[in-house]
């Protein structure tokens, strides 16, 4: 009797939470309005093919192939702003709960739920402001990027499910799952790539472990690669890369060793930059594990690359520059960077980050040696730096902005709730709900000038 009273007081505290989370997404996106570029762009196109089907046969004709959220995109412009506010502040919603539900999953339910709930909010607090504004809170980019990873997490919540606890999952949850996988695979190329290998991984990591095809999740993963293949190969998606040169007109030109330069260069700006934070957070959270299994000079590791990423919001003096700092992401760019540009501190630092990001993975897989989230950690953390990596296909690297860094920070938050200690009491949960809070207020800091721009 007391299990089920404790039970049911924290689902109302989960509810609680969650109707907080929605009132407060709604408030800010209240503050939201339309900007210049593709809102402009998409309320234009709306005059022009006011009809549903038209707009997307137009769009994905002239612009890409990216069918549902160019759907999603009709309902958006077409209705009232508060449609958008309401909705979006719903995703956002959705994020924390689903979430929360998956780190739940690989936690095994070891603690309140909402402790998740706490955990996934700190995603938007510490998460550069770049990232979670261009991907979340921009109309056009909230559409593109927050709404089809909530569905993809959505999709893959029943099948890890499945996988972590062994639970069987119903009919009606695989239609729910099929159904979000495949407007997810037709939504938006990199999140759509990313989900279908995660998927593929589980599928295969389930035929080795029953030595047997399970069924539902062989359909499934046949619907997203036939989609996903349909997205990538569809003549539209091609002709918007051609179209996206004009951002970078070089590119059609240029060697796959200088392409191979160019990401790398922006994966480690990206990093020591607007995904700086997260690393941070991870980096605390592997010294805190390491430091608990009394293994002293592994937890000095990662804390000492805290301390050095820390810097710069202290001294601006020390500011990472890997030769993209004086760079203008928002206007074409003529000429991409070269090797030979770089001086000789900025190649050293972009090979100490190299360096860096290879560690951190040793030292995730060293803490989950004996974890059987091994080989999803070790995935996550891969996911995520082949999630900015995959700009080494685009013309527009500089362009797209921080809004592609959304998945990868969304990856590694996830990784970090792997890596994070229980919290046994409520003393425990007050000091990480205060540790969260500094590093969001540090993160908030170093974003300052950034946030006094929009501002303005």
């Amino acid at each position: 009797m007391d299990k089920l009273k404790i039970r049911d007081n924290q689902k109302i505290i989960s509810i609680i939470l969650l109707l907080i989370v929605f009132l407060g997404a709604f408030a800010v996106c209240c503050m939201i309005n339309y900007s210049d570029g593709d809102d402009a762009f998409f309320k234009e196109q709306i005059t022009n093919h006011p009809q549903l089907f038209d707009f997307v046969s137009y769009l994905t004709k002239t612009m890409n192939g990216r069918i549902t959220s160019t759907f999603a995109l009709w309902f958006v412009f077409k209705l009232p702003l508060l449609f958008w506010r309401l909705v979006n502040a719903l995703f956002i919603t959705a994020f924390v709960f689903i979430n929360s539900k998956i780190i739940y999953l690989f936690k095994k339910g070891e603690e309140k739920i909402y402790n998740y709930y706490i955990f996934s909010l700190s995603t938007f607090s510490i998460v550069g402001i770049g990232v979670i504004g261009y991907s979340c809170l921009w109309i056009t980019g909230s559409v593109n990027y927050l709404w089809p990873l909530c569905f993809a997490m959505i999709s893959i919540y029943p099948i890890l499910r499945l996988i972590t606890l062994n639970k069987s999952v119903s009919n009606i949850w695989w239609v729910v799952s099929i159904i979000s996988g495949f407007y997810v695979a037709l939504a938006q190329e990199q999140i759509a790539v990313v989900y279908m290998c995660f998927l593929f991984a589980i599928f295969l990591s389930d035929l080795l472990k029953n030595k047997k095809l399970n069924i539902p999740l062989f359909i499934t993963l046949a619907v997203i690669i036939i989609a996903v293949i349909v997205l990538m190969i569809s003549p539209f998606t091609q002709d918007r890369t051609g179209r996206e040169l004009r951002w970078l007109p070089e590119y059609a030109t240029m060697s796959f060793f200088q392409k191979f330069f160019i990401t790398v260069q922006w994966l480690i700006h990206s990093f020591t930059h607007s995904l700086r934070f997260v690393l941070i957070f991870l980096w605390i959270n592997l010294a805190i594990s390491f430091i608990k299994k009394k293994k002293i000079v592994l937890a000095i590791i990662p804390a000492v690359f805290s301390l050095i990423a820390i810097i710069p919001t202290f001294f601006a003096k020390f500011l990472i520059d890997v030769g993209l700092n004086e760079l203008d992401m928002t206007k074409k760019v003529e000429r991409a960077p070269r090797l030979s540009d770089l001086s000789t501190l900025q190649g050293a630092l972009i090979v100490f980050w190299v360096f860096v990001l290879i560690v951190t993975l040793v030292l995730v897989i060293y803490e989950q040696k004996k974890n059987k989230n091994l080989l999803s950690s070790t995935l996550i953390y891969l996911a995520a730096i082949a999630s900015c990596a995959i700009m080494l296909f685009s013309p527009s690297i500089y362009a797209s902005g921080e809004r592609t860094l959304f998945v990868a920070a969304i990856l590694l938050m996830i990784l970090t709730s792997n890596m994070r200690e229980n919290i046994a009491n409520i003393k425990q949960e007050i000091i990480y709900i205060m540790g969260i809070g500094i590093l969001s207020g540090l993160q908030l800091l170093d974003n300052a000038q950034y946030i006094m721009e929009m501002i303005s």
